[in-house]
């Protein structure tokens, strides 16, 4: 519950440069992932149990479903509220001018890449949980900011255990969808041999971004790709 004045400040001077360059900013609200802290830290504060994702005792998939018990947890989202209500509610102090009324915000977005779990187990029990945390994060945001577009910052199916259902569910109630394609962390290509993975890796990311516009088209939603990471050089 205490925030870093510094950090913070720090923030508000980028969003004005950001703002004199006529540049728009996607401020996202927290990680799924541990590098940042985000969920994890969060449960961590609430329950006194934490795993790092490298843990090799707990291989993958155990982390995505430890972090989800985020959504169930009522102390770990209360604190994640409290954040957004601080944030989207802040008022510049470079320039006096409130977040939600700065133009040099394109979006809010309520975290990166939240999976609902890494099995399929873990997705079903998290699901209901998952999805209400975001209506309530969604619906949050706008009661503090009417002016900016809301977003979600999922993946895609891949974040989805390849589920299209959860993927259109999930961004039923924000503005525009999401997908973020890694065809080196997902084992589509191969960084020390490119060359003779190069085919199969772009079939894979064809057929990722045909179902992302498959979806968005169905759902009558804008689609952003956010993020395409690929290796060179030999990693």
């Amino acid at each position: 519950g205490e925030y870093n004045k510094t950090l913070l400040e720090g923030l508000d001077f980028a969003m004005a440069e950001i703002g004199k360059r006529g540049m728009a900013a996607v401020l996202c609200l927290t990680n799924f992932w541990e590098w940042s802290g985000g969920m994890m830290n969060r449960l961590f504060y609430a329950t006194g149990q934490y795993m790092d994702m490298n843990d090799p005792a707990h291989p993958w998939p155990a982390f995505p479903d430890a972090v989800s018990a985020f959504y169930s947890n009522e102390q770990a989202k209360q604190g994640y509220y409290d954040y957004v209500c601080a944030i989207v509610g802040r008022v510049n102090t470079v320039t006096g001018k409130p977040y939600a009324e700065d133009p040099a915000i394109m979006a809010w977005q309520h975290c990166n890449e939240p999976r609902p779990g890494g099995t399929e187990a873990g997705v079903e029990a998290a699901l209901p949980h998952y999805y209400d945390w975001i209506d309530t994060t969604a619906a949050l945001i706008r009661e503090l900011d009417p002016h900016h577009l809301v977003s979600l910052g999922h993946e895609g199916t891949q974040g989805a255990n390849g589920r299209e259902d959860v993927v259109v569910r999930a961004h039923a109630n924000v503005d525009y969808m999401t997908a973020h394609i890694w065809p080196l962390n997902w084992g589509w290509v191969d960084g020390k041999d490119l060359a003779g993975t190069w085919d199969g890796g772009k079939t894979r990311v064809a057929d990722y971004l045909a179902t992302a516009v498959r979806l968005a088209d169905a759902a009558g939603k804008p689609l952003a790709f956010e993020e395409f990471g690929f290796p060179r050089d030999g990693e």
